[in-house]
């Protein structure tokens, strides 16, 4: 769109035909839109994209343009309120991913040790992990431990160029059932989902993996609180994570 923009602040410079052009691949991209078909609009802006900088994408949203796939798990040393958390990037496509710079999916109330990295260039088969040590900004009392503490979560992220799954493994480590646990993971920018998935009983050691269709956030309320909601601690019956 800031590409758009610039030419059409600079209109004198492109021909009738340029902006021929750019209506008929934005039509394009718009109808696959609208039939679901997110990889070939996605193809469509691209390409338009390409066509405008000369061939450098480097710097388009990744979960948009590219195949890869995030992976995102967090443990808890034995005392302290600090955390690890482990962020692992596979490019399992079949072009290099550009530099990239990456802010850790760190819940509101939280802070991460270092607070953004510069991820280099990953070819084809690549896999990276990344470490950042995670705090609350706030000590817990005795009587409100973290849930995160309890309930183990693992989630990966599978990008296929706009089309993203969100898969959830929640394992209850503590020795007493969990009850209507609500998991509201981090969503990439501009993603949301239909609505956010209830685990009604996790009993001790008990595994549950989830799916979750993440689609373009076009507007419009989605179930169940922010994406980005500090991790719950336990209260009552109800948890969320």
């Amino acid at each position: 769109m800031g590409l758009l923009h610039r030419l059409l602040k600079e209109k004198s410079h492109v021909s009738h035909g340029e902006v021929e052009h750019i209506l008929l691949r934005l039509r394009d991209a718009t109808g696959a839109a609208e039939a679901g078909e997110v990889g070939v609009a996605a193809g469509e802006v691209e390409g338009l994209v390409d066509d405008l900088i000369g061939g450098d994408t480097s710097t388009l949203n990744p979960f948009l343009f590219r195949h890869f796939w995030l992976g995102i798990d967090t443990r808890w040393p034995a005392g302290g309120d600090m955390g690890v958390m482990i962020v692992r990037i596979i490019n399992d496509g079949p072009i290099t991913l550009p530099m990239m710079r990456m802010h850790p999916p760190v819940p509101a109330g939280w802070s991460s040790d270092p607070e953004l990295i510069d991820v280099p260039s990953i070819a084809p088969g690549g896999n990276l992990p990344v470490r950042f040590e995670i705090t609350a900004d706030r000590r817990y009392g005795a009587d409100e431990i973290p849930l995160a503490r309890k309930l183990a979560l693992t989630i990966g992220y599978e990008m296929r160029s706009g089309d993203i799954v969100c898969t959830v493994r929640a394992q209850n480590r503590s020795m007493e059932p969990l009850v209507d646990v609500l998991i509201d993971p981090w969503y990439p920018p501009g993603y949301t989902s239909d609505a956010l998935p209830m685990l009604p009983r996790l009993e001790p050691d008990e595994v549950a993996n989830i799916r979750i269709p993440l689609r373009i956030d076009i507007g419009g309320p989605r179930e169940g609180p922010s994406s980005n909601s500090t991790p719950a601690r336990r209260g009552g019956k109800k948890h969320t994570t």
